[in-house]
């Protein structure tokens, strides 16, 4: 399991840090991938969908 995204602290959002580049994702009953993206784009909720 990755860790807690630093911009969203308090959320069910995770990340994995692969090489340069970051996965976030969700666990609910299944694992949904919200977002990939370069690890040095910095990263807004408006960037993924927060439902």
């Amino acid at each position: 399991m990755g860790r807690e995204v630093p911009e969203l602290l308090g959320s069910n959002y995770r990340e994995i840090v692969f090489g340069s580049y970051s996965i976030i994702y969700k666990i609910e009953n299944d694992i949904k991938i919200l977002t990939l993206r370069n690890s040095r784009q910095l990263l807004s909720s408006d960037n993924i969908e927060l439902s």
